[in-house]
């Protein structure tokens, strides 16, 4: 059945047909209102079974190496950018589960990827890009042979990066650490509670 492909339950109740959304009630609370770091990291843990609004982009890895960039407004836990080689979607928590709902490419070039993207430098986008001249809390993860990096920090409207925290890795092992790496910029208050 496909409501059941789409990860929901089907609940019969004598000639009673529902469907429940894929998410138990405590998950959904965290969803709705709780921590903002703990909803995002929800909301990351997820992120497997997407489905899609509009007809799916595809990617074009451009570069040496692996990174994806997480990029949430401020104070929001359920609604995200993820850039991922020259590829931005946009994820929203919808009927409780993850669709989404606006991609584009973005040419990294000479600039930082952070810089087009907050300049609404795309193509091929799937509609008008929401959210604009916004602060996000900004999550990287990158890797290039046996070296990983971690980057957390605030991204401004006008595409400055102001980073917060750093961890590298190499082999497994810690080379190089600054800050504390979390889902939430400091004094981050969560906006979009749920009732």
């Amino acid at each position: 059945m496909w409501s059941e492909w789409l990860g929901y339950r089907l609940e019969v109740k004598g000639t009673t047909v529902s469907f429940q959304s894929p998410l138990n009630p405590m998950q959904l609370a965290v969803l709705n209102s709780g921590d903002l770091a703990d909803a995002r990291r929800m909301m990351l843990d997820m992120n497997s079974r997407l489905h899609y609004e509009h007809e799916a982009l595809s990617s074009e890895h451009t570069s040496e190496g692996f990174s994806t960039i997480l990029l949430f407004p401020q104070g929001v836990g359920t609604r995200y950018y993820v850039i991922s080689d020259n590829l931005v979607s946009r994820i929203e928590l919808k009927g409780g589960m993850q669709i989404v709902t606006w991609q584009a490419h973005i040419s990294p070039g000479v600039r930082p990827v952070e810089e087009l993207f907050a300049q609404q430098k795309f193509t091929d986008a799937t509609g008008p890009l929401p959210w604009k001249d916004t602060t996000y809390f900004y999550y990287r993860e990158g890797s290039i042979v046996n070296i990983n990096t971690y980057t957390a920090g605030r991204l401004d409207p006008d595409g400055k990066l102001n980073k917060l925290a750093y961890k590298m890795t190499q082999d497994g092992e810690i080379r190089e650490q600054s800050g504390t790496l979390t889902l939430k910029l400091p004094d981050e208050v969560r906006t979009d509670v749920k009732k």
